[in-house]
């Protein structure tokens, strides 16, 4: 009986984010990836602008957050700055593109122990840097987004000691 109560207690607990204790309750995170976007308005506009016919691929996109754990509740706030880079050339042609948004992240870890599973959401401020240049066109603009960008995914990761290894996609 007791053996069952142990382990219903346990199985509630992981349930509701009952969370061992850890280094801390803020976790700072690094993240590398591949941009899923879909670059053809881009190319578009740069095909406008100087008749070129470079092509985008993927995004390198880079981030560091900086998120808050409450203790006992499966929820985290926090911010994250991330950044999509890209440069393209051909003989003639060349641009440079950083895009930038600084977002308030918010996760629900319906998993919350050494080992934790949940949806992750973000809204932020997107801006960008282009500079692109061909044989008689230069541009240089700084571009301020007039929407706010949005995300929703899957988050899942291991606490191994003070160190987190974890994935996100979505």
């Amino acid at each position: 009986m007791t053996k069952r109560i142990m382990g219903a207690a346990a199985a509630a607990m992981l349930c509701v984010g009952f969370s061992p204790l850890r280094a801390g309750m803020l976790d700072l995170r690094v993240g590398a990836g591949l941009s899923a976007a879909n670059p053809d308005a881009f190319e578009q506009r740069v095909k406008d602008v100087s008749g070129s016919t470079l092509r985008a691929k993927t995004f390198d996109t880079y981030n560091a957050d900086v998120v808050f754990r409450f203790p006992g509740v499966p929820v985290t706030l926090g911010v994250r700055y991330e950044q999509a880079n890209q440069k393209r050339n051909d003989a003639a042609s060349e641009w440079k593109l950083n895009v930038n948004n600084l977002a308030l992240l918010v996760d629900w870890r319906l998993i919350n122990s050494a080992v934790y599973v949940g949806p992750i959401v973000s809204v932020g401020y997107p801006w960008a840097n282009l500079k692109f240049h061909d044989g008689s066109n230069r541009v240089d603009r700084r571009i301020h987004s007039n929407q706010i960008s949005y995300s929703g995914g899957l988050e899942a990761g291991v606490y191994l000691g003070p160190l987190l290894i974890g994935a996100e996609a979505g």
